[in-house]
Parts: C-alpha cells; sequence; structure tokens
C-alpha cells in the first residue's frame, strides 16, 4: 500500500533566469543532444531548473522553446518507463523517485504546465495541474502544489470565469503564506487583482476600482523587483500603466493628458526593458498600452504602428494571450 510522504517544507521556487544568449546557448545543447539521441545530456539539461523557467518565458519563434520542454521531458520519461507514457498514467510514487534519482526539482511539473497554458492546451494543461493538486501531499515541496493552484487561477481568469479564478488565487496566497514562499504570494495577490479588475457586470464579485489597481500593482511591481523576479515586475507595470489608461478615459482636459503622460512612461519603460531581455509577453502588451494611449490623444500613425508591432510579435512567438486593454480593434 502506498504511503504519502510525512515530510514537507516549501522551499522557494527557482525564478531567476539566464540573460538571453545564454538561454539560446543551452536551447541549443538541449536541441543538439535530442536530436543526437544523448539522453544523460538531455537529463543534465532538464534538472537546470533556471534552464527550464527562462525557456518558458522567453518561448522562442513559434513556441520553439515551449516544444522542447515538451520533448526533452517525453524523451527522458519514455526512456525511463520504456514506454510512451503520459504523467497522468504514472503513480506518483514511481515518477517522483525517478525524479529524484535523475535530479530533477519537482518545479519541472510547473513549467510543463507552464508550457501547456502557453500553448493553450487545455487537455494537458489541466491534466498536469490536476495531477499535482490531487496528489498536493506526495510532493516534499508544497510551493509546487502553491504555484499549481495560482496557475490553474490564470487559466480560469484567461477563459472569464472570474470567480473560479479567485478561489484558486486565494488558496495559493494561504498557501504562499504558510510555507513562506513571497513570488507565489505576489503571483497569487497579482491574479485577484488582476480578476478584480475585470468583473464588471457580475453583481457577486467586488470589483476593483481603477485607482485601487494602480496601487496594487504599483506595489506589486516594486516587491517584484526586490524578490529578483524582473520579468513579472514588468508585467505590474504593465498592469499599471493600463489602470491609468482607464483612469483617464474618465477624466477631462489636464487630468487626463497627465495620467497618460505617466502610462506612457510606464509603458516605454516596460516595453524597453522587455526588449533588453527578449521577453516577448511583455513587448507585446506593453507596445498594445502605448497604442491605446494613442488612440486617447488622436495620434493615429502611432497607434496603428504600435499595434501592428504588437500583432506581428503576436503571430511571431504564437501568442495566444487576449489583448489587454479593452477597445482595442
Amino acid at each position: 500500500m502506498a504511503t504519502k510522504v510525512k515530510k514537507r517544507s516549501g522551499r522557494e521556487l527557482i525564478w531567476t533566469i539566464y540573460d538571453p544568449q545564454q538561454t539560446k546557448k543551452l536551447a541549443a545543447d538541449l536541441k543538439n543532444a535530442l536530436l543526437k539521441n544523448k539522453p544523460q545530456a538531455v537529463v543534465e539539461l532538464l534538472s537546470d531548473t533556471r534552464l527550464l523557467r527562462s525557456l518558458v518565458v522567453r518561448r522562442g519563434e513559434g513556441g520553439e522553446y515551449l516544444l522542447l520542454i515538451e520533448r526533452s521531458f517525453q524523451f527522458w520519461l519514455s526512456g525511463r518507463t520504456n514506454q510512451q507514457a503520459l504523467i497522468k498514467d504514472i503513480k506518483i510514487e514511481k515518477l517522483l523517485k525517478i525524479l529524484g534519482q535523475a535530479g530533477i526539482s519537482e518545479q519541472i511539473f510547473n513549467e510543463l504546465a507552464h508550457v501547456y497554458f502557453h500553448l493553450r492546451n487545455e487537455p494537458d494543461f489541466l491534466s498536469i495541474t490536476k495531477y499535482i493538486i490531487d496528489h498536493a501531499d506526495f510532493f516534499q515541496n508544497q510551493a509546487v502544489v502553491a504555484r499549481a493552484h495560482h496557475d490553474l487561477g490564470s487559466w480560469h481568469n484567461v477563459h472569464g470565469r472570474l470567480a473560479e479564478a479567485m478561489s484558486e488565487n486565494k488558496i495559493a496566497l494561504t498557501m504562499a503564506r504558510e510555507i513562506g514562499e513571497p513570488v507565489i504570494e505576489a503571483k497569487a495577490r497579482f491574479g485577484l487583482s488582476h480578476s478584480k479588475g475585470n468583473v464588471a457586470g457580475d453583481r457577486s464579485l467586488k470589483v476593483l476600482k481603477p485607482s485601487a489597481l494602480l496601487a496594487d500593482f504599483s506595489a506589486l511591481a516594486d516587491q517584484l523587483d526586490k524578490l529578483g523576479v524582473f520579468y513579472d515586475a514588468i508585467r505590474a507595470r504593465i498592469e499599471a500603466a493600463r489602470a491609468l489608461i482607464i483612469l483617464a478615459r474618465r477624466r477631462e482636459k489636464q487630468d487626463k493628458k497627465d495620467l497618460l503622460l505617466t502610462a506612457k512612461n510606464l509603458s516605454l519603460a516596460a516595453l524597453y526593458s522587455a526588449k533588453d531581455h527578449e521577453y516577448p509577453n511583455a513587448e507585446i502588451l506593453a507596445r498594445e498600452n502605448l497604442s491605446a494611449i494613442y488612440a486617447e490623444v488622436k495620434e493615429a500613425r502611432k497607434e496603428r504602428s504600435y499595434f501592428k508591432g504588437a500583432i506581428d510579435l503576436r503571430d511571431k512567438y504564437k501568442y495566444q494571450g487576449k489583448h489587454l486593454i479593452l477597445g482595442i480593434k
């Protein structure tokens, strides 16, 4: 009879990423190891959680880095199980044991979930997320489980199921505080504020006003910077700029002009940082912010230029997220 692990800890997950050039080099190494059928080289690279995080954040053109993680993991897993097995079909005790023997962190479950999240592969995303949550007591690091709840909340948010999104992020927030994982705590707070800013029309849910969203996301950006998660800090500043745009739409003349100027400066800073770090998600959203800002001030050429830049990047990276600013055509 299987026994659940008794000793659990809440070690912080790996959030730092390599610079763009190192990411490209290691991605090429992983691709080469796959092509040349070198299982030991593949497992050594899969055990580098910082690399996995880097590949997920940067995605690669056409989702190349995401697909590389998926193929590499399946290659390794089929070699260890002697079959083309799906994670959900393997007993948790066996899977965690062979991961541990290979030196691969439990966090790989989270990174695989993010692969499927970004590819909008609903069956596989829900399968792996449910696998983590259903087997929560088997994980030595409960931060993996807390992050799975946050990821599930993000999935619900993307699909407009805001009550479910907030419920999952509340679980993630509680767990993160209990185990001392500050990044997941910040990400859960981000998710809660994001959902509460989009619940117009649903009287059963509390709506956060743009001024409250501005305060929340500005504070989260500063906190995430201090925690060393610059890419999430960029995203928080983009959301703060979005709140400023919504506020500006409700003001007149000088107030509106001042708010839009602040939103533009925030969005431009986010855009430059995203480009420097090769973080396409944030670059797309920052460009969409700027397009919306120039629409407000009737500068059609700049509005179209930034919007076209965002569309081109969406195509290049197969980005499937919704447009950030309501009203963008």
